[in-house]
Order: structure tokens, then sequence, then C-alpha cells
């Protein structure tokens, strides 16, 4: 038995045919998880995924189609936010009241130093994320 968790995935409604058939799923499938539609973005919602709906994500991102979401956090994971955009997808782990998790060094002078790759990731994710919600017509 896989680690489970519930899945909220933004994504344009035009884009849930290619998406379906991405994932080799029947048409449709996508649009029977909707919660939210507002004419042209929808959220989906998953309740019990696998390890945060990865491979479903992986799979979408390859296809070029944009979403933004969170997954909560699994017996073997934290809870993540998620972007994808062009192709490519960053997540970052997220606390439980939704705070991205940077975690530091200390060094030998004893200051806090984040990690490289985490900090990399959160800027990638960040942009990702601004470049999705402009594709979805989001403004702020």
């Amino acid at each position: 038995m896989s680690d489970r968790c519930s899945v909220i995935l933004t994504m344009r409604k035009r884009d849930l045919p290619k998406a379906d058939r991405a994932l080799g799923w029947p048409p449709d499938a996508l649009a029977r998880r909707i919660q939210d539609d507002d004419g042209q973005v929808v959220g989906l919602y998953e309740d019990e995924t696998s390890y945060g709906w990865l491979d479903v994500r992986k799979t979408l991102a390859k296809a070029g189609i944009a979403f933004v979401g969170s997954h909560g956090s699994g017996d073997e994971y934290m809870g993540c936010k998620f972007a994808a955009h062009g192709g490519k997808m960053e997540e970052v782990n997220v606390a439980e009241n939704g705070d991205l998790v940077v975690t530091v060094d200390v060094n030998r002078k004893g200051r806090i130093v984040p990690r490289r790759m985490e900090m990399k990731a959160i800027r990638q994710y960040l942009r990702l994320r601004r470049r999705a919600e402009k594709e979805f017509g989001y403004e702020k």
C-alpha cells in the first residue's frame, strides 16, 4: 500500500481533454473531479491520492499543461505546493498552515544558512506559479 493524501490542482478548463489524453484516461475523467469552475479555470480535488498524485502531475507537466496546486502531508512526506508551466514542474514543502518550509544548516560560525537547492526550488516554483497564473488570466 502506498502513502495517501488529498490533492487540489487548478488548471485551465480547456486543457481537460488534453490532460485526459496525456494520462490515458477516459474522456471527462478529470472533469468528474471538478470542485470549482469559473468558466475558464477549474479546481480539481482528489482524495486519497498516491504520493500526492506525483505521477499524474509529472505527466501533465510533460504534456505542457499549466497548473498550480497543493497536496497534504502523508506518512512519508510533508505537504507541498506545486506549479507547472512550459513543460517544467516544481514543488516545495509546506508546513501544516501552508507556509513554505526552508531547511537550513548552521555553519561553523553559528550562522543560519538556507540550503541552496531548496532556495533554487522555491524561486523556480514562484516563477512557474506566476507564469501559470498569468496564463489563467489571474492578475496581481
